[in-house]
């Protein structure tokens, strides 16, 4: 099993308490390559109200389980983990070629 599996199985079962939940959130936010600082800029670009160094003292609370992950930042981890995983398989798709001395690469078919 790689990592994407892992992820994805933990993030399709529900934590049954808080110690869970935070493993879960720990695991979503290393998967996606994100730091708490940038998650937070992330969030408010996607329509967050709130100051960014609120959101991000926020994630590093839940982060640290200091406070609850809740549903909602469960929810987003998991659009966040399924965008990441939809970015892999596209890169494995793509068609190398070369052309003379330059690689270039193909992703869809626009024909």
């Amino acid at each position: 099993m790689d990592t994407t599996d892992q992820v994805d199985e933990d993030l399709d079962a529900s934590p049954h308490n808080p110690e869970e939940a935070t493993q879960m959130f720990q695991a979503a936010l290393k998967f996606i390559d994100e730091s708490p600082g940038r998650l937070a800029l992330r969030m408010q670009r996607l329509g967050d109200y709130r100051p960014v160094g609120t959101i991000t003292r926020a994630i590093q609370r839940m982060s640290s389980g200091d406070n609850r992950v809740s549903g909602e930042m469960q929810v987003i981890m998991q659009l966040m983990v399924r965008e990441r995983e939809r970015a892999v398989e596209d890169v494995m798709r793509l068609r190398w070629s070369k052309v003379g001395i330059t690689m270039t690469a193909g992703t869809r078919d626009f024909t």
